[in-house]
């Protein structure tokens, strides 16, 4: 029995050590973000803008996204829009044409994916005059002002932009909320700190934006499941850090329930694997060996687990603290309320509904453990629709 109780108190050590650190790292971001970068003034020209749009089996939502890219509040004749039908077999191409999109047909089942789909779409579009090249998923909601914001960033040299990426319609239900808590957190009180610091922010995969000129020098090496970590890598690799553009906004579809979110964590889950699994054993350390801090900082905020298993490690300690040793619980009481303090940071309004979700936390953490467990157990291989039924999708 000693032994045991050795065995958990140096697992409660081990566990605290680093998450009080870590916790303190994140609330020093969030009060830097208090005072974020500038933006850039107002372009004096107007950047043309090629518009790619990845779409797999997305006949329901396709014409939505088409829609609102061509009443943007922006020159009509400063965007090309182009979908690219990525292996569907719904219609797809047909609604995005209807909308009044251009339309690129790809079909390769045996090599599927968003950055497969992305590679091809730039090969095929690689003599297309623009200033910026710019994706957004098929369930994106851009804001009409999207590439308004956007313009000054392209006008002021930016090579590499990520948009506000968040979730549509937060308040759906409880989950929804749940969810939005980790784009809360990242959008408002991480990403302005690191790109005031000059640290740069991760790709977020929609709302991404290069100057045309990057794309034709560097090419785009992304073909796994996270594309946009493995094209944040390969641009950090490349000397370009990625800018932020809190004020360009596109709302994201989430699904509404576990059961139809399922499908989607389990591939963003399988992907940060293989990419943490990198940057732990190579990129970190070769950041440390050569003195480049800020890059270490950076790869440290790119490879945290989500932060629901952060907090799930937090309660974790406090319960072996618990059980193996007293003087230990002020300790590991510190590290839960401050994890606690942090969380409400993601709350976007206190009302009732922000109520019966924080009742709900502790079976959304159970669920996002399982299914980060899962996803370390077998690895999605293809790129798999998210499933869309609570939005009358077909």
């Amino acid at each position: 029995m000693e032994a045991v109780l050795w065995l958990l108190w140096i697992a409660a050590i081990m566990l605290l050590v680093p998450l009080l650190a870590w916790i303190a790292l994140l609330w020093a971001l969030a009060f830097r973000s208090r005072r974020p970068a500038p933006p850039p003034p107002a372009a004096g020209v107007t950047p043309t803008f090629l518009v790619i749009v990845p779409a797999h089996d997305e006949k329901g939502m396709i014409a939505g996204i088409v829609h609102r890219i061509l009443a943007a509040d922006y020159p009509r004749d400063a965007l090309r829009l182009v979908v690219v039908a990525d292996n569907c077999s719904d219609g797809t191409a047909e609604a995005a044409e209807a909308a009044g999109a251009g339309v690129l047909r790809r079909t390769d089942p045996g090599n599927p994916g968003k950055g497969q789909a992305i590679a091809h779409a730039l090969e095929a579009l690689k003599q297309e005059p623009c200033d910026a090249i710019l994706f957004l998923d098929a369930d994106s909601e851009p804001d009409a002002g999207y590439f308004r914001v956007m313009a000054p960033y392209v006008a002021r040299g930016d090579r590499a932009v990520q948009g506000r990426y968040d979730v549509a319609d937060p308040g759906r239900t409880w989950f929804t909320r749940l969810t939005s808590v980790s784009f809360v957190l990242r959008n408002f009180w991480q990403y302005p700190a690191m790109d005031a610091l000059r640290l740069g922010v991760p790709l977020r995969g929609s709302g991404m934006c290069f100057a045309a000129s990057l794309i034709r020098d560097t090419g785009w090496a992304a073909r796994g499941l996270t594309e946009d970590t493995e094209m944040t890598l390969d641009l950090r690799r490349n000397g370009v850090r990625v800018v932020y553009a809190p004020q360009a906004v596109s709302g994201q579809f989430m699904p509404a329930t576990p059961a139809g979110a399922v499908t989607q964590r389990l591939r963003w889950s399988a992907g940060e694997r293989g990419v943490r699994a990198v940057l732990l054993r190579r990129e970190i350390p070769v950041a440390l060996r050569a003195g480049r801090w800020r890059d270490a900082l950076f790869l440290c905020l790119l490879a945290a687990p989500p932060f629901s298993l952060q907090l799930f490690a937090a309660l974790a300690a406090g319960f072996a603290a618990w059980l193996a040793s007293p003087p230990l619980l002020p300790v590991a009481a510190l590290a839960v309320a401050l994890y606690a303090g942090y969380f409400c940071l993601g709350l976007q309004r206190f009302d009732r509904g922000a109520v019966a979700a924080v009742l709900m936390l502790p079976v959304f953490v159970l669920w996002r453990v399982g299914v980060h467990v899962a996803a370390c157990l077998k690895k999605p291989a293809s790129w798999i629709r998210t499933p869309r039924s609570d939005v009358g999708d077909h």
